[in-house]
């Protein structure tokens, strides 16, 4: 995972989409942005951006933490719209994390795999 303030990934895929490997490609404007790259088996890569709420959830949990204790971490200072925004995403989130491979099923629990 990366957190960036100027955008990496964006200038990647506009030099990797360029026609000509020596054709000048403008830099993008500098910027915050969030990001998950991972390993694939079609591609090699992947790369998914994140919002800082999704980036710090993940982060916690790669750290180790349990959910609910990742959840109360991240929770403890926010105001009641994001917790709400949290609850709304949850799920969907990680049904996303989970259809590109992220988590795999070890005994009891859910690890993310690292590598």
């Amino acid at each position: 995972m990366r957190r960036q303030d100027w955008p990496l990934v964006e200038l990647r895929t506009n030099l990797l989409a360029g026609p000509d490997s020596d054709a000048i490609v403008p830099a993008p404007a500098p910027r915050k942005g969030w990001w998950a790259i991972y390993r694939t088996p079609q591609a090699g890569f992947g790369q998914e951006r994140l919002d800082p709420i999704q980036f710090d959830l993940l982060r916690l949990l790669m750290e180790g933490r349990p959910l609910p204790a990742a959840l109360d971490a991240l929770t403890a200072d926010l105001q009641a719209p994001a917790v709400e925004r949290i609850a709304r995403g949850l799920q969907g989130w990680f049904s996303r994390w989970a259809g590109l491979g992220w988590f795999s099923r070890e005994g009891l629990g859910v690890r993310i795999r690292h590598g």
